[in-house]
């Protein structure tokens, strides 16, 4: 399993619309094509029309972050969870959990935005796609911008970390296994474009760097490339000078090749450790010592979990919690080493007809996105001048008989399905963030595609 983000974040009235489209249609069109999606998305958690609503609610230049774990095909057995197998989709709200407790960490879940979360499993494989707002409200009731993942060494080593605890507890397929690696490296959109041929029986497009990659790999197993030396020597002889190399990469194109015409070449053959067969193409005892320094690795990261996880979150408590949130601690041993019950878990499909009760307006403190803050009385749980009261009804993917103290573990038994999600669209509590977001709708002019806010805005 593995966990990215797109860079896509900006034009909250446009690209938004787009995301959530793109995470909940039927059909969507790529590279130019229809690809129709069967089985339909279905929703895991969230509200399409109110994950909109939030994303207008950003106050920074980047509105809205998107992120997607992505199974290898063995790891879920997507026709028993679409079916409603209750372990498969145990596990995947495991992973879910986790993500949302690393994204937020520390941040209590009463002032987290709402977030969408759909599966994606027509291609033979399971993908959670999520869309989050990017804002978080504060301790005193401000909205202020909030990324759930943040640039710098830290935050990867946490994303990694995530990965390698749930991939040790499941046995999934670990994406930085050295044995698995790719020899030649494509784009990603092209990679994307070569899976969605294959699934619908066309020929895969040819460009030139294609071409030039498939003859390289060949060229390697048969043996007339067996070191970098060789590699420059081949590429010469073919008639594709080289521009420049670094230690990860080689340019390939002549010195008066404009910039936008070279073309640089990553992947293990390229590096400059491939210095024989056996350095690219382990065999033997260095197969087996590899295999053993990637254990390694994997047992330390799960070691830095919980202390990766708390130096974010002390961050989060200090900039957005002003140090009135609880000091929360992540403790991984009992949910590592616990006994795996799977409970049965109701299932929310988009070819489904759903109701949605509109909410009527009330006159209640809202936060606002120019910084105005809530007034009201600070409340027990050490939320500050947050005006929600502590009787707040829990999103599914946090279900907790009460709010986390300092010390206490947090619970990632229960997950994402683990209510049925058309109880979380129903009427909320007064008061909780569902009721102030539902009615901050209200205050909002309806997009292109929305004829009010009355409206459930899936697609049937």
């Amino acid at each position: 399993m593995l966990i990215t983000h797109a860079r896509y974040s900006k034009d909250a009235t446009s690209g938004s619309q787009d995301a959530v489209g793109y995470m909940c249609d039927h059909t969507v069109r790529k590279s130019n094509k229809l690809v129709n999606r069967a089985p339909a998305p279905e929703i895991l958690m969230g509200d399409p029309t109110l994950i909109r609503a939030a994303i207008r609610l950003a106050p920074g230049q980047h509105n809205y972050r998107s992120a997607v774990l992505s199974f290898a095909p063995k790891d879920v057995d997507v026709a028993a969870f679409n079916a409603g197998c209750a372990v498969q989709r145990k596990r995947v709200n495991h992973a879910l959990s986790m993500w949302l407790e690393a994204a937020f960490a520390g941040i209590p879940v009463t002032n987290r935005p709402p977030v969408l979360a759909t599966t994606h499993t027509h291609t033979g494989r399971m993908e959670v796609n999520l869309l989050i707002p990017r804002w978080v409200l504060r301790a005193d009731g401000k909205i202020r911008a909030y990324n759930p993942d943040p640039p710098g060494a830290g935050n990867r080593a946490l994303r990694e970390a995530v990965e390698d605890a749930l991939n040790h507890r499941f046995d999934w397929a670990d994406p930085r296994n050295p044995l698995l690696k790719r020899l030649v490296h494509l784009p990603d959109w092209q990679l994307k474009e070569h899976a969605e041929a294959k699934r619908q029986g066309t020929p895969i497009p040819q460009t030139p760097r294609t071409i030039l990659l498939a003859g390289i790999v060949e060229a390697v197993f048969a043996k007339s490339i067996q070191s970098r030396d060789d590699l420059l020597e081949w590429l010469t002889a073919n008639g594709h000078p080289v521009h420049s190399m670094g230690k990860q990469h080689i340019t390939i194109g002549g010195p008066d090749t404009p910039a936008n015409q070279r073309m640089r070449l990553t992947g293990p053959i390229f590096e400059e450790t491939f210095t024989d067969l056996p350095a690219l193409i382990p065999q033997g005892g260095a197969k087996e010592i590899i295999i053993q320094k990637r254990f390694n690795q994997i047992r330390n990261s799960i070691q830095r979990l919980p202390t990766l996880w708390q130096k974010r979150a002390d961050f989060n408590r200090s900039r957005f919690g002003l140090m009135r949130w609880p000091r929360l601690a992540l403790t991984l041993r009992n949910w590592m080493s616990g006994p795996f019950t799977p409970l049965q878990i109701p299932s929310l499909r988009l070819d489904r007809p759903l109701q949605i009760q509109r909410i009527p307006d009330a006159p209640r403190p809202q936060p606002v996105p120019d910084g105005t803050a809530i007034t009201g009385t600070p409340n027990s749980i050490g939320r500050g001048d947050l005006a929600t009261p502590r009787r707040h009804r829990k999103p599914p993917i946090a279900d907790r008989a009460g709010p986390v103290g300092a010390g206490q573990q947090l619970d990632f038994g229960r997950g994402a399905g683990d209510r049925n999600p058309q109880v979380a669209l129903g009427n909320p509590v007064r008061g909780s963030r569902l009721d102030l977001i539902r009615r901050r709708i209200h205050a909002l002019p309806a997009g292109p595609d929305e004829p009010g806010t009355g409206s459930s805005g899936m697609m049937h």
